[in-house]
């Protein structure tokens, strides 16, 4: 059976993620069969808006498939994954150029590329038991796919917490920073889903959102924003500071993550969201397409995807092995773009 599937019901073209096994991470083939659906529904008249869900209650998409990026990388002998992340890239910078609003229906796991797909095109709806996160940093990659965006709409030091962290965080958390639209129990997905589709014209979809609309979950870690504005705020010298003067369990948690995952990346997330947000969604994956090509030609990613995903011996050997040693001209040389192609924006016809 196909890793992802398309059907139409009444007004909706419906996409399934259909990849279980591998909590429905994205393959190039299931990117290139989305866009080429996508494609096809922009001239479709009887499809008045999308929606993207999941074949599995355990997740909507845990992210992209960096195995497969990984043995990209390999077959070319140690060059970045550009097919892949072109590709990637490609597809959420050809969102914002869809007509057709598209809805994104979120339970269970939603992370990395998952959680970009989720944020980027268009409504995300989000259950009361999601697990959200943007873990990057643990397989020395970074927080990708437009996050130098839509992480900052928590504010800039959660936006620092969840990038250079990867905590996972529930609906409660989400919805309290602004980091989806609306939370309608899962248990009524498909009800919402068949009112949806008999919609005349997109301009009925609020109404019928607001009429599945539950308070959210209460929040747990947006119970602690203060704590989080005094961390993660300042230099990476002076986040790690707090982080070692401060002893309860919370910021325990969040220094043991730091010491585990990827000093080049936790820099690099630092570094970018220390910077003035990108002006468009389109700025935002450029930046990222040519982080990443930097990145994925270093052998930190590789490492990473190794220890954490095909070994799982949890032990990457990361280069360099300590935050300490990143200083500024290590970055500098990991944001030299000089000779990087830019990415390629996928067509939509109109």
């Amino acid at each position: 059976m196909s890793h992802i599937m398309f059907h139409q019901r009444g007004a909706a073209g419906i996409v399934t993620l259909n990849r279980p096994e591998a909590l429905n991470a994205l393959s190039i083939e299931m990117l290139q069969a989305l866009y080429a659906q996508l494609h096809l529904w922009q001239t479709d008249a009887s499809i008045k808006l999308v929606i993207i869900t999941s074949s599995s209650s355990r997740a909507f998409c845990a992210g992209g498939d960096v195995r497969q990026a990984v043995s990209e990388i390999q077959k070319a002998g140690g060059a970045p994954a550009q097919r892949y992340f072109q590709t990637e890239y490609g597809i959420h910078a050809m969102l914002p150029s869809l007509s057709k609003p598209i809805l994104s229906l979120v339970d269970g796991v939603v992370m990395g590329g998952g959680l970009g797909l989720a944020r980027n095109s268009g409504v995300m709806v989000v259950s009361e038991t999601i697990k959200y996160a943007m873990p990057e940093t643990a397989i020395g990659l970074f927080p990708d796919v437009g996050a130098n965006i839509f992480l900052r709409h928590a504010g800039l030091s959660k936006a620092l917490m969840l990038g250079m962290t990867g905590t996972i965080i529930g609906a409660g958390d989400v919805m309290a920073w602004g980091l989806a639209d609306i939370c309608v129990p899962a248990s009524q997905f498909d009800a919402l889903t068949t009112a949806l589709s008999m919609i005349s014209e997109p301009s009925d979809i609020q109404d019928i959102l607001a009429g599945f609309s539950i308070a959210a979950p209460k929040p747990d870690l947006a119970l602690s924003n203060s704590l989080i504005d005094e961390i993660f705020t300042g230099s990476l010298t002076k986040i790690c500071g707090k982080l070692e003067q401060n002893t309860n369990q919370t910021t325990q948690t969040w220094r043991e993550a730091m010491q585990a995952r990827c000093p080049a990346s936790i820099a690099a997330i630092h570094y970018l969201l220390s910077q003035p947000a990108p002006a468009s969604l389109e700025m935002a994956l450029n930046l990222d397409f040519k982080l990443a090509l930097n990145m994925t030609g270093r052998p930190d990613f590789v490492e990473g995807v190794r220890a954490i995903l095909i070994d799982k011996d949890n032990a990457p050997n990361w280069s360099p092995s300590q935050l300490a040693v990143v200083d500024a001209a290590f970055l500098q040389n990991l944001f030299d773009f000089d000779g990087l192609p830019d990415l390629q924006q996928l067509a939509v016809s109109t």
